[in-house]
């Protein structure tokens, strides 16, 4: 994108470079009657009366050759700032510092986890091993209080769930799951409608996130331990 500060820079790398040649070539043609002033006795103060009281034409533009360089200058360095800070929130963006429950469980299925398949129950072996890993303090999960005091859920600020809570919660898994005649066939689309419940019954946290970090984190490492856990519990090895 063409800024203020690019044409600036540019404009005043122009006009350096033909400064600089004429510079170049006015102290050429004066170099005869510095080299005779120098060789003239006294040529000290002769040289100091010359330049600052009796300035050569030269010597304003070498003022003005100084004055564009550090026009270049600040302009290079606004540009370089303005980059850095355009990255800065690509970046930022593109890696937020928390992941939502149903990215979370988009970027398991391409770890190979068939979070869909309801055959294989994998979506409530995340859910359960996230719950645990939370009650750890291994990983930081957010939501947003149902018994808060905004009557509407969906403006209750985004919490982080204590750790000492999880003693009595645990994600609800089946809450990020389309069900079609009972059975899981893909993830909803909406994360509001994420949960955490008691362990009695009730949501108690809607719309709910993961640290980025320590959840792909523990993704990578921890998780394959729950792999397959929900269905031998229910229907052992058979």
């Amino acid at each position: 994108m063409v800024t203020r500060q690019n044409l600036a820079g540019t404009f005043a790398a122009i006009i350096l470079g033909f400064k600089v040649v004429e510079v170049v070539l006015d102290f050429l043609g004066n170099l005869d009657l510095v080299v005779t002033r120098i060789e003239d006795p006294g040529w000290l103060g002769t040289a100091i009366n010359f330049l600052f009281f009796e300035p050569p034409a030269w010597f304003s533009n070498l003022l003005l050759l100084l004055a564009l360089g550090l026009l270049v200058y600040v302009s290079i360095s606004l540009r370089q700032k303005q980059t850095a800070a355009t990255d800065n929130a690509t970046a930022v963006s593109v890696n937020p510092k928390r992941i939502s429950l149903i990215d979370f469980f988009k970027e398991a299925e391409k770890q190979g986890w068939e979070v869909a398949s309801d055959d294989k129950l994998h979506l409530l072996d995340l859910a359960d091993g996230l719950s645990q890993a939370a009650s750890f303090g291994e990983i930081k999960i957010y939501g947003r209080p149902t018994h808060s005091i905004d009557l509407n859920t969906q403006n209750a600020l985004l919490q982080e769930v204590s750790t000492a809570s999880w003693k009595e919660i645990k994600i609800d898994g089946l809450s990020c799951a389309k069900l079609s005649n009972g059975e899981v066939v893909g993830l909803k689309d909406d994360n509001f409608k994420t949960s955490i419940k008691h362990k009695i019954g009730g949501q108690v946290y809607a719309d709910i996130y993961l640290d980025r970090g320590e959840a792909l984190h523990w993704l990578g490492t921890d998780a394959s331990q729950f792999k397959g856990r929900t269905k031998q519990i229910h229907y052992g090895n058979g």
